[in-house]
C-alpha cells in the first residue's frame, strides 16, 4: 500500500484520487496502521467484506482503476510497481484520456428528473 500511497502523493494534482480500503479489521487497527505508515490518501473500511465481494475482490492488495465516469477501466491483483516508470505511464495515460462509452459504471448514473 505504500506505493499506492506515494501514487496518491504524486499525481493527485493530475487528477487521481486514491481510496484505501480495508478489509475485515477494526477501527482501532486500522487507525493505529494508517497513523503508523502515514497515509496521505484516505483510508476506508469494509469491516464485513460485503463490498469486497461486491466487486470480486479475490486477493490483496487489489487495485481498481476507475475512470472519472465511473466505469472500471481495469484491475489487477498483488503488488506491482506502480510508482516504477511503466506503472507511472499507465496512469498519466489514463489520467489524460476521454471517458468511454461502455464497461462496468460503479456509479449511479445520472437520471434526469
Amino acid at each position: 500500500m505504500p506505493s499506492i500511497d506515494a501514487l496518491h502523493q504524486a499525481l493527485a494534482p493530475d487528477g487521481l484520487s486514491v481510496l484505501l480500503v480495508n478489509i475485515g479489521e477494526s477501527r482501532q487497527t486500522v487507525a493505529r496502521t494508517a497513523s503508523s505508515r502515514r497515509y496521505a490518501a484516505p483510508v476506508l473500511r469494509d469491516p464485513s467484506g460485503k463490498t469486497a465481494d461486491r466487486f470480486g475482490v479475490r486477493g490483496t492488495p487489489t487495485v481498481f482503476i476507475i475512470g472519472r465516469d465511473g466505469m472500471i477501466l481495469g484491475s489487477a491483483v498483488g503488488p506491482l510497481a506502480w510508482t516504477e516508470p511503466a506503472g507511472l505511464a499507465l496512469l498519466e495515460a489514463l489520467l489524460r484520456a476521454k471517458p468511454r462509452l461502455e464497461g462496468t459504471r460503479i456509479l449511479p448514473a445520472a437520471r434526469g428528473r
